[in-house]
């Protein structure tokens, strides 16, 4: 088993407005890290329902090179699961996307970020005393998030900082801000909380938005009895432009189901659908029943 097992999700759509850049500059940034740190590692891409099954991010002139890269795995979900799973094929599902890579992942740890997050040396040196400790019933979550700005010669500028910690919030001893960000903990606890939710229906629906599936998450860790350790440092979030569905982001037609214990269904992360390897570092995962379909 290796040490750590990175999760990433995208899709070829812009979303946020130069999506391939800004998950270009972030992964380059973090493959550097990473592969300087003597931590053993994989790094899954999840590619979530590419737009005609064509736009795959393995593809993409900005992405194609880097995705090469020997600890990358990636992961094509097909839309053609949408059909069994009644979910819209549109939609980008990010946290079914995230279980996708949880059940794929082989490391003995593993770090959930989204694609436009940079986790900076002196978080990786972190994690890394964390990997050697070796401690049970524990997740981890950092205190401090900076949106930075990314500039033409590979260098960041801080445009502000942000404080996780929020006690008046009632989930705020977790650190619920911005949960979809950063998530790190065993692989033995996800056999314990089993990923996200996947048995909630109005996180099945055709709202672009999963909000309050990040949050619920740590309320599983909390109430399967794992303690959070706050990681006193920060991660960079490179900064872009989207607009809110709603003005609460944990909430998704009026549901955030706070201080909640769930345990997954039995195939949650789509483990049961079938796969076929398109080259060395790539899989997909579709529900065609002939691979001439293909």
């Amino acid at each position: 088993m290796i040490d750590l097992t990175i999760i990433n999700t995208g899709r070829n759509d812009d979303f946020g407005e130069r999506f391939l850049e800004r998950f270009s500059f972030a992964l380059k940034a973090n493959l550097k890290f990473f592969d300087r740190s003597n931590i053993t590692y994989e790094y899954i891409l999840v590619d979530w329902f590419p737009y005609d099954n064509k736009h795959y991010l393995i593809n993409t002139d900005l992405l194609k090179d880097k995705l090469k890269h020997k600890s990358i795995k990636n992961i094509i979900v097909d839309n053609n699961i949408a059909i069994p799973e009644k979910l819209g094929q549109k939609v980008f599902y990010e946290y079914f996307a995230k279980n996708v890579g949880i059940r794929q992942a082989i490391g003995k740890y593993i770090l959930l970020i989204n694609s436009d997050i940079i986790i900076p040396e002196k978080l990786v040196i972190l994690l890394k005393e964390i990997i050697v400790k070796n401690e049970d019933n524990k997740f981890y979550r950092t205190l401090w998030r900076y949106n930075v700005d990314f500039l033409q010669d590979n260098e960041i500028e801080i445009i502000n900082t942000l404080n996780l910690y929020h006690p008046q919030n009632k989930d705020g001893f977790l650190l619920g801000a911005y949960s979809g960000d950063f998530l790190f903990l065993k692989r033995d606890i996800i056999n314990t909380i089993t990923g996200f939710d996947e048995t909630c229906k109005e996180h099945r629906n055709n709202n672009k938005w999963q909000c309050g599936m990040d949050g619920e998450i740590l309320w599983n860790l909390h109430n399967n009895k794992n303690k959070i350790e706050i990681i006193d440092c920060e991660y960079y979030h490179l900064i872009h432009n989207y607009k809110l569905v709603n003005n609460n982001l944990k909430v998704v037609d009026g549901i955030y189901r706070q201080n909640i214990k769930y345990k997954n269904l039995d195939n949650w992360g789509f483990i049961n659908y079938n796969k076929h390897n398109i080259n060395d570092n790539t899989i997909l995962i579709h529900n065609y029943g002939d691979i001439n379909e293909l």
